[in-house]
C-alpha cells in the first residue's frame, strides 16, 4: 500500500504550510502548477486495514483524496485561513509532482472520510 502526502496530526504540515505562507521569503515552489495528491492519517489508516482484511497480497493500493491539488491551490488555501496574500511563485520545487488515484482502494470498500484537504 502507498499513501499521498500525508497531513493530520502527528505530521506537522499544517503548521509547516503555515509557517511557510507567513515568511516573507517564501516562495511558490516553481509556477505553483505542480500536483499533489494528498491523504489525511487517519484516512490512511483506515485503508491500511481495508488492504490487510480484503485486499490481494499482489495488487499495489494508493490511499489518497479524492481530489488532487496544485500547489497553487494548496498555498491558497493556507494563505486565505492565515489572512495573507498568495506568495508570489518561483520557489525551489519541494516535490515532485505527482497525481494519483485511490479507485482500486475504492474497490476494496474503503472511502476517505475526507475526500478533500480542508484547512
Amino acid at each position: 500500500m502507498r499513501g499521498g502526502l500525508f497531513y493530520g496530526p502527528g505530521t506537522l504540515r499544517e503548521e509547516r504550510w503555515l509557517a511557510e505562507v507567513g515568511s516573507e521569503s517564501f516562495r511558490l515552489p516553481g509556477d505553483g502548477n505542480a500536483w499533489i495528491s494528498p491523504v489525511h492519517v487517519e484516512d490512511l489508516a483506515e485503508a491500511l486495514i481495508a488492504v490487510i482484511e480484503r485486499g490481494s497480497p499482489r495488487e499495489a493500493y494508493i490511499a489518497c483524496d479524492d481530489t488532487p491539488l496544485r500547489l497553487r491551490e494548496l498555498y491558497a488555501r493556507v494563505a486565505a485561513r492565515a489572512g495573507v496574500a498568495l506568495p508570489a511563485g518561483g520557489g525551489e520545487p519541494m516535490l515532485r509532482s505527482f497525481r494519483v488515484a485511490n479507485a482500486k482502494l475504492r474497490s476494496l470498500g474503503w472511502y476517505p472520510l475526507r475526500p478533500e484537504l480542508r484547512l
